[in-house]
This record gives C-alpha cells, sequence and structure tokens, in this order.
C-alpha cells in the first residue's frame, strides 16, 4: 500500500506539471515558432514564474491586459516607460520573455529623437506596499501588456490599465507628424518643399489648398453646415507634371495634421487598406497620400477580378459603414482612364478630379529661373529655352537644365560663373530628352505636341 500510495503522488505531480506546461503551449499558439524555441521559452517561463512567486507573498492573482495593434508596439513600450516614470513606480527588476534577456531597441518618438526601450520582457515592479509584474510583447500579431498582481488589486490593475491606454492615446507621438506607413510606422521628413513653390496655374492651387489643408483646418464650421468632414482629390496627369512635388508641399506645409504615405506593394493587400484608414481615423486630423492610385484601381469592365479585392476594400474605405472624420486622402494616376468609375465618378470618394498641365510660357520662364539660381545661366538662355520647351514637363525641363550643367562644365565664365552656352547647346539637350538620334535622358515623350501659348 505504501508503494502504490507514493506512485500515486508522483503520477498527480507529473500532471500538474503536463498542465502548466499546455497552458504555456497554448499562450505560445499562433506563433511561427520552431519547437525548440518553444521548449526554450517554456523553460523560460518556470524560471521566470519562480522568480515572480517569490516576488509576491501570496499566491492568489488577478489581471488585466493593454491591447495595441502591431503598428504601435513602439508606442505602446514608450508608454509604458513613461506611465512608470510619472506614476512613480520603482521598477526592481527586469526579466527575459521571449528571450534570456529583455529586448530593447532603438525607438523614434519623433523625426528628430530616438530613444531605447524596452520592447519585449517581464518588469517587476513596487510602490509602497504595492507589488505588481508587467509582462510587455510586441510581435507581429500585435503589442500586449499583461498586469499581474496579489489577489484584492484588481481595482488598481484596471485603472493601471485604463491609464496606460489613455497616454498611449493622449500622447500617441505619430500623431501631427509626417509619417510613411508599410505593416509599421515611421517618421518622415518631407524636405523644404513650400506650397508657394509650387508652379501652377493660380485656381488650380486654390483648388487643391481649400479641398486639402484649408479643409481640415475648417472642421468645426463647415461641420455646423452639414458637410461631411472628410474629403478625396485626385490628381492626374502625365508623369512629370508635377503631382508627386504638390504632395510634398502639402506636407511641409500641414502643421498639426497628420501626413500618411502608403506602400505601392502592400496597398494591394486589403488588410493593409483597412489598417490603413484606420490609423488615420485614430490620428485625426490627417491626410492619406496614396500614389500611382492606378495600380489598384482599375477598371473592373476591363481587368475583372484581378483589381477586385484591393479596390473593393478601398472602395469600402472612402465611402464605407464606418466614416472617416477628419481624413483627406489625396491620390495621384498617370492614367485617369484606366480607373474604375466608382472612383472617379461617385463624390463622396473622390470629390475632385483636378488634371495638372504642362506648364505654360510663363511658368517655364518661372520654373528655370528658380532652377536657374544655382546654375546660373545668362536671361538670354534661359528665355531661349522657355520658348523652345512648349511641349515639356517641368520634370523634363529640370532634366535639361541638368544636362546642361552636365555637358557644358568646361564652358564656364569664372567672372560671373555663367554658362557659356549658346543655341546649340540648348537644342542639343532638348533634343536628348526626346530621345533624337537614339540619345535621351530622363523623361522620353514619344510625339511633340504643337500648339499656341
Amino acid at each position: 500500500m505504501v508503494i502504490i500510495c507514493f506512485i500515486w503522488i508522483k503520477v498527480i505531480n507529473m500532471e500538474e506539471i503536463l498542465d502548466e506546461e499546455e497552458m504555456l503551449e497554448a499562450a505560445l499558439d499562433g506563433d511561427d515558432w520552431q519547437p525548440m524555441s518553444k521548449q526554450l521559452h517554456l523553460k523560460r517561463q518556470k524560471k521566470n514564474q519562480t522568480d515572480i512567486d517569490q516576488f509576491f507573498s501570496e499566491a492568489h492573482r488577478c489581471y488585466a491586459t493593454v491591447a495595441l495593434e502591431n503598428y504601435y508596439g513602439d508606442l505602446l513600450a514608450w508608454t509604458v516607460e513613461t506611465y512608470l516614470k510619472r506614476a512613480g513606480w520603482d521598477i526592481y527588476r527586469k526579466l527575459g520573455y521571449r528571450e534570456d534577456q529583455p529586448s530593447y531597441a532603438n525607438i523614434q518618438i519623433s523625426p528628430e529623437t530616438t530613444l531605447n526601450l524596452m520592447t519585449n520582457g517581464q518588469i517587476l515592479i513596487s510602490r509602497n506596499e504595492t507589488r505588481l509584474v508587467l509582462t510587455l510583447d510586441s510581435n507581429c500579431r500585435g503589442a500586449t501588456l499583461q498586469l499581474e498582481a496579489e489577489r484584492g488589486n484588481q481595482a488598481l490593475l484596471d485603472d493601471f490599465a485604463v491609464q496606460v491606454e489613455a497616454l498611449a492615446k493622449k500622447e500617441n507621438f505619430y500623431k501631427g507628424k509626417c509619417i510613411s506607413f508599410g505593416g509599421v510606422l515611421r517618421f518622415l521628413k518631407p524636405g523644404s518643399q513650400s506650397w508657394d513653390s509650387i508652379i501652377l496655374e493660380e485656381s488650380v492651387k486654390d483648388d487643391i489648398y481649400l479641398n486639402s489643408v484649408q479643409f481640415l483646418k475648417q472642421q468645426d464650421r463647415l461641420s455646423r453646415l452639414g458637410i461631411p468632414k472628410k474629403r478625396g482629390l485626385l490628381l492626374a496627369g502625365e508623369p512629370g507634371t508635377g503631382k508627386t512635388i504638390v504632395c510634398k508641399a502639402l506636407m511641409s506645409g500641414a502643421k498639426d495634421i497628420t501626413c500618411i504615405t502608403t506602400d505601392c506593394y502592400q496597398l494591394r493587400e486589403a488588410w493593409y487598406v483597412d489598417e490603413l484608414y484606420e490609423i488615420a481615423r485614430e490620428l485625426s486630423p490627417s491626410i492619406v497620400f496614396i500614389e500611382d492610385l492606378d495600380l489598384i484601381g482599375k477598371s473592373r469592365d476591363e481587368y475583372g477580378n484581378e483589381a477586385a479585392t484591393p479596390l473593393s476594400a478601398l472602395l469600402a474605405a472612402l465611402d464605407g459603414l464606418e466614416t472617416n472624420l477628419g481624413v483627406v486622402t489625396i491620390a495621384t494616376t498617370n492614367f485617369l482612364d484606366s480607373l474604375d468609375n466608382a472612383l472617379i465618378r461617385r463624390p463622396s470618394r473622390f470629390d475632385r478630379v483636378i488634371t495638372l498641365k504642362r506648364p505654360d510660357l510663363s511658368q517655364r520662364q518661372e520654373i528655370i529661373n528658380r532652377l536657374c539660381r544655382k546654375i546660373r545661366l545668362s536671361p538670354d538662355a534661359r528665355l531661349y529655352l522657355a520658348r523652345h520647351s512648349e511641349c515639356y514637363t517641368p520634370a523634363q525641363l529640370q532634366e535639361v537644365v541638368f544636362s546642361l550643367a552636365i555637358e557644358c562644365q568646361t564652358k564656364s565664365n569664372t567672372q560671373n560663373n555663367l554658362l557659356q552656352i549658346g543655341p546649340a547647346d540648348i537644342d542639343k539637350a532638348l533634343r536628348h530628352i526626346y530621345g533624337i538620334k537614339n540619345s535621351h535622358l530622363g523623361f522620353i515623350q514619344a510625339t511633340r505636341r504643337k500648339g499656341n501659348e
């Protein structure tokens, strides 16, 4: 009987161990870990649990959880660190969670500031007589913070979780900044391109600005008039007519407005479109910039189901069940005629379709004068170039001026630093752009367009 009793006790202990392993495996279920990695994680968790049991004075525990989207992993790491300091919690010890040691990463909290913060691990903290254990876990599936305390502290844990969530929302460091979204969020430096430097017809410039930056700045007044707090602009035109420059200038001047650029490859995925507009709504007022809309916006009548999934997701995001309050979408396309009618003939998705044309003579003169602030051409050379480039886009004019500087570097006048070029040099540079004599630079236009200015 003694032997049987002894064996029975041992069996019970083994079952407890197996139950514990099953619980840990369930927590890991879905992670793309190799079996050996799971085994190491199980061993690490057992060791951590021993340290945690020693940290607490009783066995019974209570729990709470904070969960953010995976693209907010950096934000959660910063929020945890910041809240602990502000709330006066003392850090007793840090443990590894997925690794032997806590994982740290350099996290940008602004375009200029980077902090080294813990992104994965367990933190044992205390304040007065209260002790908590925080498990921070940021990975490709999401960002979570699990809170653990001794029984009787549930209200404290719930308040802790509420305060962390409130801090992350109130002081979200992505809000009002220029960022890119490619599955993760990254800060952008839009450059010094100002709105005043954009050379377009004044009516076109006014139309773009009024329906984007100015629209978001007048949200309160417009909402009182019953105007929905969302807008869509589609900029169309040939390559090189200035669509991207317009977007960069808007980003530079959109103070306190979140500007989000997209990833053209991931834009083909429906989940990406959904997350993109979730972020835009959370960080509103915001402008979403989508370059080359034709990549996913082709006509379904012509291309069938090839573009159906991402296009359907975009149509729903622009004008679906969840309203994009405080969100302006600006998209560009080189091929307006190829887009689906649901995009270009349905206000409330893209309310304005604005075509950017090639510059006229006065606009070309202004573009050339600005290009020649550093690349010095004589007034006669600039005027000749402006008059003989009636078919050229701003990008092509830039390439002509660059070509003159490269090819005529030995012909500069050292006294006034002017490039000594004549009509023949300019004609040669102009021909390069159009591919004459099997030589071309920059953008190629197959046929010239004739017309009076």
